[in-house]
């Protein structure tokens, strides 16, 4: 039985890294292009590469740490009489908790630069943010 066991784990994680190379292959094969026309002839040109693939990235790991969060949370509640699947919830919740912030930290240090070093890049899709009237009619 112990081998059974044994097996099966491997088994989930042999398709975990399966899964996790995907990822990363897509990931590669999406921002690749990016870097490769960006033809760089500055600094704020390799800047404007590097924080358009990080903004690019950033929707991607909200949407991970947000699943984490909540499948924590599902399993949090769904499994409540078994304390091993509630440890396992509560560290997931943290976790997930724990990569948002990460993320939206990183999400502001990146805006933050760009504003100090006044950089024109506008974000995904070229959109400005509305600017306020400065005069009264």
């Amino acid at each position: 039985m112990r081998s059974k066991l044994q097996l099966a784990s491997r088994f989930d994680q042999a398709i975990l890294h399966q899964q996790v190379r995907g990822t990363v292959a897509l990931l590669v094969t999406a921002l690749v292009p990016n870097v490769a026309f960006a033809a760089a002839t500055s600094v704020d040109d390799v800047l404007d590469v590097l924080f358009s693939i990080v903004e690019a990235i950033i929707p991607l790991l909200v949407s991970c740490a947000v699943i984490v969060f909540f499948w924590g949370l599902v399993k949090f509640i769904a499994h409540a009489d078994d304390t091993k699947a509630v440890e396992e919830g509560k560290q997931l919740i943290i976790w997930g908790l724990v990569g948002l912030f990460v993320i939206v930290a990183l999400w502001s240090i990146v805006g933050y630069i760009q504003q100090s070093l006044g950089l024109d890049f506008a974000g995904l899709g070229g959109t400005t943010s509305p600017s306020l009237p400065t005069t009264i009619p």
